[in-house]
This record gives C-alpha cells, structure tokens and sequence, in this order.
C-alpha cells in the first residue's frame, strides 16, 4: 500500500524554496556592505540622509526586481498556508514590540541615563548585539529562512569588534573590516545560491511549453 505523501513537509519545502534563489542573501549582504561604506562617505561629505534612503531605495529595488525577474517565472508565487499566515502576524507583532524596545535603548543610551560597564569595558555594543542576534535568531527560526540565523550572527560578531577597532584603527576602519568581511561572506553565500537556482530551476518561455506538448 502506497503511504500517503506528508502535505506538511511537502507544504515548507515549498515555502522555504522562496528563500534559495539567493536574492535575500544578496539583500542583506547589500546592506551590511552600506554600512561598512558608509562611515567612508560620512567623511567624504555625502549627506547622511539622502545616503540612507538612497541604499534603502537600492536593496528594495533589486529585491522587487529579482523576484519578478528570477524567481517567479520559475517558481511563480508561493502562497502561504494559513498557518504561516499566522505565524507571520505574531512575527509582525514581536518584531514592533523589538523595535520599541531598541528605540528606548538608544534613546536611555543617547540621554546617558546609565552606563553600564564591565571590567572598564563599555557593554552597550555587546546588549545590541544580544538584542539583533536574538531578532534575527526568531526570524530564521519562525520564518524557515535559517541563513538569516548566519547573517545575524556575523551582524552581531562586527558590533563589538568595530567598537574594539575603533581605538586601534579610527574611523573608517574599524566600521568597514568587520562588517565589510562579514557582507561579503552573505553576497558569496547568495551569489552561489542564485547561480545555483538559475542552474536548477531554469526559466522556460511559452514556446518551451508548447514545443514539449
């Protein structure tokens, strides 16, 4: 007798076959590269808001793009199950309660209302970079996307280490070595990916269709 195929399984692999085409790996290396860079710019005088939304225009656009583009006339548009859907929404709401809770760091943090040190060290890098790698860490973990658990960690990793840089190397330095080495290792890991799905899944035209039928 012939069991059954697991409509469950069968239902995350093609939910997490969203995120093997690479694009958001490259999204996110993308914007660990702008911050490496942009300490480099500050002190080449570009203004500081039109950089931010020009990177931020930059990593939406090739997004939008490359899944129109790439992903889905090879896949086409994964629909996500209700279940999902509703762990989407609980993912929404945690990750506006997270970003209140940064908000009021930075704003006890800037208006210097404590400073917590430990062995002479300041351990404010060290709390976001707990708080980024515990975000990140629910993300990869609810959403199925377990590379964005990688890329949080590298994130979390150049925190402290720009901040241990800094006397040693100055500005820009001590910004553009750790997360410049980290952004890289997410470009090469979304790079392989998108090579490696265009390899896999390649895109077939109508003509394709009706030469096969």
């Amino acid at each position: 007798m012939q069991s059954l195929p697991d409509l469950k399984k069968i239902e995350k692999q093609i939910y997490q076959s969203v995120f093997q085409d690479g694009i958001y790996d490259i999204t996110w290396g993308f914007l660990m590269l702008a911050l490496a860079f942009n300490p480099l710019f500050f002190q080449l005088g570009v203004n500081r808001n039109l950089l931010f939304m020009s990177e931020l225009i930059l990593a939406a656009a090739w997004l939008i793009l490359g899944k129109r583009s790439i992903t889905f006339p090879r896949m086409g548009i994964v629909k996500p199950s209700p279940r999902r859907q509703q762990a989407a929404r609980r993912v929404m709401i945690a990750g506006i309660l997270l970003f209140l809770i940064l908000v009021l760091l930075i704003l006890v943090k800037t208006m210097g209302l404590f400073q917590i040190t430990w062995n002479s060290l300041p351990t404010a890098p060290l709390l976001f970079s707990l708080f980024f790698l515990i975000v990140f860490t629910i993300l990869a973990l609810v959403m199925s996307y377990y590379t964005l658990f990688v890329t949080g960690l590298l994130f979390a990793l150049s925190i402290p280490i720009s901040e241990l840089l800094y006397p040693l190397l100055g500005e820009p330095l001590d910004t553009l070595l750790p997360f410049g080495i980290s952004a890289l290792i997410i470009l090469g890991i979304g790079f392989f990916r998108l090579i490696h799905f265009i390899r896999q899944y390649p895109k077939t035209s109508p003509e394709d269709i009706d030469a096969k039928s």
